[in-house]
């Protein structure tokens, strides 16, 4: 979004706040210069090529093969992710047949090497 003047003189003017504000914080060109040389720079954009794919939902998805092997570890992954994805709901205000069948959804489904999406989540609440 453009205000007064041209994306050019934009631009200039935005570089020269950033430019004063490190100057604030301390920042030296010379630090600024050592950490882009130093850091990896990278843009993660869900749902796109045009930058690194990010998907916020992998974390549903057949765990790593260290994780599914390791059945303390696995059970862990299911508990983080039925507790992520119920977390609107208060576990300990609620009933917790949720938490169970969710839980037992994915374990079974991860058991079998399988993804549980949330379209296959979908099908497997329907006909529980």
């Amino acid at each position: 979004m453009q205000k007064n003047g041209s994306t050019a003189e934009l631009a200039a003017e935005t570089a020269q706040r950033w430019k004063e504000g490190l100057a604030e914080w301390g920042e030296e060109d010379k630090r600024i210069q050592c950490f882009c040389q130093a850091a990896e720079r990278v843009v993660y954009i869900p749902g796109s090529n045009a930058g690194i794919p990010i998907s916020i939902l992998g974390w549903q998805m057949f765990p790593p093969k260290p994780v599914h092997q390791d059945q303390e570890l696995l059970q862990d992954r299911v508990a983080s992710t039925v507790i992520s994805r119920l977390s609107l709901a208060d576990p300990l205000q609620s009933s917790p047949h949720p938490h169970i069948f969710l839980g037992n959804l994915y374990s079974h489904a991860w058991q079998q090497g399988r993804d549980l999406d949330l379209g296959l989540l979908i099908q497997a609440i329907q006909p529980p």
